[in-house]
């Protein structure tokens, strides 16, 4: 039997809560592959969305430094897309699938690095970024907003 890594585990998948709250958040993970098209994956996922909802993308990935590889999960927090992530009109779905349509893999990739430990930058340490491994999306959906 082959000796798995728990990121060989990881696989795409939903959470939709079952709660009655106004207020609701639907967790997705997608696992990054090299013919991942982040631009396709939005427009099929904000074509799915009535308006309001906020949308929060963020991106786990490996980093490296010497023979130590470490994997960086994705955060709410800190989104990728936090100046186009409230989405209440046709207009703001458009001027979010042209920030995320500008972006390649690399672009993403290093994005995440930079910004997940502000206060203590992984650069400092020694590490580097190395490869995406998920993005993670927080759809949140309200009554009203």
């Amino acid at each position: 039997m082959a000796k798995t890594t728990r990121l060989e585990r990881l696989k795409d998948h939903m959470i939709v809560p079952q709660h009655n709250n106004p207020k609701k958040t639907i967790y997705i993970v997608k696992i990054i592959t090299v013919d991942f098209d982040l631009l396709s994956f939005m427009k099929d996922l904000c074509a799915s969305l009535g308006q309001p909802y906020e949308v929060r993308i963020a991106f786990s990935f490996l980093m490296s430094a010497k023979d130590i590889q470490s994997y960086v999960i994705a955060i709410p927090a800190r989104p990728f897309n936090q100046d186009h992530r409230m989405v209440l009109d046709r207009s703001d779905r458009d001027k979010l699938l042209e920030f995320v349509g500008k972006y390649s893999h690399t672009d993403l990739l290093n994005y995440a690095f930079e910004t997940r430990s502000v206060r203590n930058p992984f650069e400092k340490s020694g590490y580097r970024p190395q490869k995406l491994v998920t993005m993670s999306v927080w759809i949140t959906k309200l009554t009203t907003f």
